[in-house]
């Protein structure tokens, strides 16, 4: 039984590391993902008017 503690305690402890390293990365990342998803989102509108300028 204590084995089976001790067994989930290192498994949770290596789902955290990745964690608890990744998070900067999240941070660092997350800010550019935004811009970017906003910049795909705005060439979207300007193609899509384009598009309707054109059919019109």
């Amino acid at each position: 039984m204590q084995y089976l503690g001790l067994k989930f305690a290192s498994s949770t402890e290596l789902l955290a590391s990745p964690l608890l390293y990744f998070m900067p990365l999240l941070f660092y990342f997350l800010p550019k993902l935004l811009l970017f998803y906003s910049w795909l989102v705005r060439m979207d509108w300007l193609i899509f008017c384009f598009v309707l300028g054109e059919m019109l």
